[in-house]
């Protein structure tokens, strides 16, 4: 990611370096509709943004809330160079965590409304909406242990009682990303969407795949969003337990990873609950050969669910629910992985195909860890009824395409390798529209 790592004495040349780096964001946020990714890309390269995201955080910790209290010690505030030292952390953190800080920033709002750095952005006018401008009280509430939406959120007025790496201060700063996480989950708000976990990678627009150079004249486009990668193939349900106060809606489907350099199939559970700016959530990953149970969450301090597998009828029953909840009925997900297994070829079958070497593939987005382009032989999967075992069908190659870099979805850069086909190597290259599949090795 560039960075303005220079200083310009001139201020029509600091307006137009500003500037430079809102155009560069345009382009690396070309189609994003996440709030979040809009704002992490501008603090990650805009000193201007950076600044008045630090200030704005700052401020928070500073400042007196609603009920006339700080969260930082009278002591602390009185020290020589208190609110120096405590703008420099801060300018610190945001500069190294771009992707909390625009969550925070999101929530905390500008006090003088969109700022510049954002306005030339083209959707920057989007980003704040005056029907949320309780957001930033929510999060004082929440940070003051006040809000009733969160009874179980400790107070943390007066605790930053100290400045400096590892201290209260950071430790503030950790919460008020959890703060803002559940603020905003709390008030369903959807424009703002955290990708932790490589989640809807390769959702990102659309991903054209050009057939091998040289074999055909056309090029199969496929256009992989949130419904194709959580839902079409999978099994989802809302789940929940007797004594919940509503539900989570999950969703499990079979997903191909690569360990030590081979295809394994695997379950992958996702918490989709709609109207949740931090979900996907997860994933949570099942092995193929697993036949036991094991409790799980999909972060940290989130309801646990039970999974648990066992062979029935030639059946490999997989059941996920709620601790103490019965294995069938509301509430609970009940298939096999045959079944999902047998769902995801069925979504192969309604893909797009690329020509490789003269044979045709289904072309399939995955979103697991990291986002993936799955190429399964469509002789295979047309035959998938003849099928003594579906678990057992992996992709014939597959390349991971997406990552989270910095709290962003980012493009994986280089040339991704596909291994090989029929005993020939491939790779994908971006010509800055399509991935195109190339004869030749890739990167490893």
């Amino acid at each position: 990611m560039f960075c303005l790592n220079f200083i310009l004495a001139m201020a029509t040349m600091v307006v137009l370096s500003t500037a430079a780096s809102a155009q560069n964001c345009d382009e690396k946020t070309k189609g994003e509709a996440l709030s979040a990714n809009i704002l992490a890309c501008l603090i990650g390269e805009s000193s201007q943004a950076r600044q008045d995201v630090s200030e704005r955080i700052a401020r928070l910790v500073l400042d007196a809330n609603l009920n006339g209290e700080r969260f930082v010690t009278e002591g602390v505030l009185r020290g020589p160079g208190a609110q120096a030292k405590i703008r420099a952390e801060v300018s610190s953190w945001v500069a190294a965590n771009p992707g909390d800080a625009a969550s925070v920033y999101f929530v905390a709002r500008p006090l003088a409304g969109t700022p510049s750095w954002l306005a030339r952005h083209p959707k920057g006018a989007r980003v704040f909406k005056d029907e949320e401008n309780d957001l930033p009280r929510r999060l004082e509430s929440y940070l003051s242990g006040t809000n009733s939406s969160f009874p179980e959120a400790k107070s943390l007025v007066r605790t930053v009682d100290s400045v400096g790496q590892g201290g209260a201060l950071s430790s503030f700063l950790a919460e008020a990303v959890e703060g803002a996480h559940r603020v905003l989950s709390g008030n369903r708000h959807p424009s703002l969407a955290l990708e932790r976990f490589g989640l809807r990678d390769a959702a990102e627009g659309t991903v054209l795949l050009a057939s091998a150079r040289g074999s055909l004249e056309s090029a199969a486009s496929a256009n992989f969003d949130a419904e194709d990668l959580f839902v079409t193939g999978a099994v989802v349900a809302d789940v929940y337990g007797p004594k919940d106060d509503g539900s989570r809606t999950l969703s499990v489907k079979m997903v191909t990873l690569l360990r030590n350099g081979y295809a394994q199939n695997m379950l992958a559970v996702v918490d989709i609950t709609r109207n949740d700016p931090t979900s996907p959530h997860g994933p949570h990953l099942i092995p193929m050969d697993k036949s036991d149970g094991e409790t799980f969450t999909m972060r940290k301090g989130g309801r646990p669910y039970y999974v648990g597998v066992e062979l029935e009828r030639g059946e490999h029953r997989v059941v996920i629910k709620r601790p103490g909840s019965r294995d069938s009925g509301d509430g609970v997900i009940s298939t096999s992985m045959e079944d999902l297994a047998m769902r995801r070829l069925d979504q192969a079958a309604q893909s797009n195909t690329v020509d490789i070497g003269g044979k045709a593939y289904y072309v399939l987005g995955q979103s697991a860890v990291k986002g993936a382009l799955l190429f399964f032989a469509k002789d295979d999967v047309d035959d998938r009824r003849n099928l003594r075992d579906p678990r057992t069908v992996k992709p014939a190659a597959m390349a991971f395409v997406s990552e989270v870099v910095g709290g962003m979805s980012t493009r994986v850069r280089g040339r991704p390798d596909l291994g090989e086909i029929d005993g020939v190597p491939y790779h994908l290259e971006f010509d800055d529209y399509h991935w195109i599949v190339v004869r030749g090795r890739g990167d490893s």
